[in-house]
């Protein structure tokens, strides 16, 4: 299983957040939450290669650092376009079977990278955030003709998607990689510790 991890260029990452961080503070947050993911990934042994889908020249550089593929994503793509770029690569490197993932995830788990890449079959996984309307994770078989639609209910699109295919579908619940870094509710019950993992940020 390949994995594609998507990642906004530093200065304009995670600008929901920007009444609680400053626009550093935010680049820095990005930085520190993509080489968590990319650590977590690297001892996943489900995961067979990384596509880091980005325009930012830094970001690249993080990505070779933990020994991740960087793919630039093209001007005006946006989202979906940067991830279906990443589908394609990951198709044609030999890949059966692409998860793509956010690297927003503070709590990720080697453990959610293990359910979400230990079924050999053609089913499509899915997990999504918290409030069941986005998606965090998302497993297709490759190649294929699924059309991703990230933004606004991606989960429902994603799942309405995945009946038009008549593929089997698996939804995945899990609250760590459920918990993103996406709003600032988020951020405060993050830093509020109301989350009961052990681990704290510090970026």
């Amino acid at each position: 299983m390949w994995t594609i991890v998507p990642v906004k260029e530093l200065a304009n990452s995670k600008s929901r957040l920007t009444a609680v961080l400053s626009a550093e503070d935010r680049a820095a947050l990005t930085r520190w939450l993509l080489r968590r993911t990319l650590r977590v990934l690297a001892q996943s042994p489900e995961v067979a290669g990384v596509l880091v889908v980005s325009r930012d020249t830094a970001v690249a550089q993080i990505a070779v650092t933990y020994g991740a593929i960087p793919l630039a994503e093209k001007a005006g793509a946006g989202l979906n376009g940067a991830i279906r770029l990443g589908l394609q690569k990951a198709a044609a490197m030999g890949a059966s079977q692409a998860l793509i993932l956010p690297s927003d995830l503070p709590f990720l788990r080697v453990a959610d990278v293990a359910v979400m890449g230990n079924s050999s079959s053609s089913a499509i996984l899915i997990a999504s955030d918290r409030s069941g309307t986005g998606t965090n994770a998302l497993r297709l078989p490759l190649p294929t003709e699924f059309w991703v639609q990230y933004g606004r209910n991606s989960y429902h699109k994603h799942l309405a998607e995945a009946r038009r295919l008549n593929f089997p579908i698996r939804t995945i619940t899990s609250p760590t990689l459920q918990f993103d870094l996406d709003t600032p509710q988020d951020w405060q019950e993050y830093v509020t510790k109301k989350f009961n993992f052990s681990e704290k940020l510090n970026f």
